[in-house]
């Protein structure tokens, strides 16, 4: 973490919100078939929910993450996430 990502914590987390919902898009391409079982997709997601519970509910930051939402929950394959 720079100094940048110390100053502005939240937002060194939307990025890596932002990064981990691409790398579960491109796996989709890659190997369409096996999205389901792919435990590198359920690490991802799950990073991703472990990123997400770090922000605070109350940030205007949220409506840049609709799309990595909307990708992440495709991807999950745990209802309750």
């Amino acid at each position: 973490m720079d100094k940048t990502d110390l100053q502005h914590p939240h937002d060194a987390i939307v990025s890596n919100l932002s990064g981990l919902s691409c790398r579960i898009y491109i796996r989709k391409p890659l190997a369409p078939s096996r999205l389901d079982g792919d435990s590198t997709v359920q690490t991802l997601v799950e990073d991703f929910i472990d990123n997400l519970q770090q922000l605070s509910s109350n940030l205007p930051s949220h409506n840049i993450l609709s799309w990595p939402l909307v990708v992440t929950g495709y991807a999950a394959r745990n209802p309750a996430r």
